[in-house]
């Protein structure tokens, strides 16, 4: 029973990193930044947007006593339920993360941060009269300077079983070994990476405009991007009534467009295999509540307030109905609530004295 614990929470888990998207429950987090939210059309947002100048949302980066405060909130529910071969396993865990960050000078990248990253949770497996309980814990302290990032994982219960050698410790990495091992596992990019005018996100009501051209984002024209939100029944609602707040909120009436589109074949050929994997999706999941809301906000000022995710899902994932699966998985209850939000932090930093020379930390890339 004890080796089912940990096979079937190694699954659960590696099903659960899919929701892992930062969400909230509203009554208990403030995940949702308050407005008098109404529907906007596509010219509305398209005039809205024009108004803020993005290049200057977080200040004036070049002045000399420049300073950026940003404090991430997250807080994660996830319970599932599965049966597999006549054993019933329930699991639930919950994820509780703060980090404030503060960059002193954006050029020489003289940034301190400091905060933690918590899992919790309880897998209980029975089977007729026999039942196991297992208690899950990790606990970390996170630090960076201007050079490394340190985890401090002093707090290792549950997980050690299911991942053989997971134990405390405490690393480091470089940042130039974090970028250089993110390209790595990405590739290079191949070809010509300049942008002409059509292949960018253009939000100025007036493109003739002399510095009309507040934000250029690759991909698709502004109308092109409004156009397919409105196809896939994502919506767009906007607070403008000091500053601008923006909320769109993606719906299983938004999923279920997704899946109309890839049915109809329509963008077959744009699409290529993307179409192959949501139809794909649709067997294998059933979706029986997913709201997912996304805030952005400036004040008045066009200056950056706040940013935050809140989200309520309740779907069925039918393992055995992905194509090509090895073994049989079963079927998963899965339910999601939470959220986070990041939002400006107006103090300082302290780091733990002799951080940088404490010899208890590893360097994961040294040689």
């Amino acid at each position: 029973m004890k080796k089912f614990l940990a096979v079937i929470a190694s699954v659960i888990l590696a099903i659960s990193m899919l929701a892992f998207t930062g969400c909230k429950d509203k009554e208990s987090n403030p995940n949702v930044i308050d407005g008098n939210y109404k529907e906007a059309t596509a010219e509305q947002v398209k005039n809205e947007l024009s108004k803020v100048d993005f290049s200057n949302a977080f200040g004036n980066v070049e002045a000399n006593d420049y300073k950026l405060g940003l404090e991430l909130s997250e807080n994660l529910s996830i319970v599932m339920d599965t049966t597999v071969n006549g054993i019933s396993a329930n699991y639930s865990i919950g994820t509780d993360t703060n980090y404030k960050l503060v960059c002193t000078d954006l050029e020489n990248l003289k940034i301190s941060g400091s905060g933690y990253a918590n899992v919790s949770g309880k897998l209980t497996a029975s089977a007729g009269k026999q039942k196991e309980t297992l208690d899950l814990s990790l606990k970390t302290n996170v630090y960076n300077d201007s050079e490394y990032a340190y985890i401090d994982l002093y707090e290792v219960k549950g997980f050690d079983i299911m991942y053989e050698g997971l134990t405390t410790m405490k690393v480091k990495a470089s940042f130039e070994d974090l970028i250089d091992f993110i390209g790595g596992i990405g590739g290079p990019v191949d070809g010509d990476t300049n942008l002409t005018p059509a292949d960018e996100i253009i939000v100025s009501p007036d493109e003739s405009e002399e510095g009309g051209e507040i934000i250029a984002v690759p991909g698709m024209d502004i109308n092109a991007l409004l156009g397919m939100l409105d196809q896939l029944k994502i919506k767009v609602a906007l607070d403008t009534d000091n500053g601008l707040k923006a909320k769109i909120s993606f719906t299983k009436e938004s999923y279920e467009a997704i899946l109309a589109l890839a049915e109809s074949g329509a963008e077959e050929d744009e699409m290529g295999d993307i179409v192959e994997s949501i139809a794909m999706l649709k067997d294998a999941l059933t979706v029986n509540t997913l709201n997912i809301d996304i805030y952005v906000a400036f004040d008045a000022n066009g200056l950056f307030t706040g940013f935050a995710v809140d989200c309520n899902i309740d779907v069925k994932v039918s393992v055995d109905k992905i194509p090509d699966m090895p073994i049989e998985l079963g079927d998963y209850a899965i339910k999601v609530t939470g959220g986070m939000n990041l939002k400006l932090y107006n103090g300082d930093i302290t780091l733990p004295t002799g951080l940088a020379t404490d010899k208890k930390y590893i360097d994961i890339f040294a040689e």
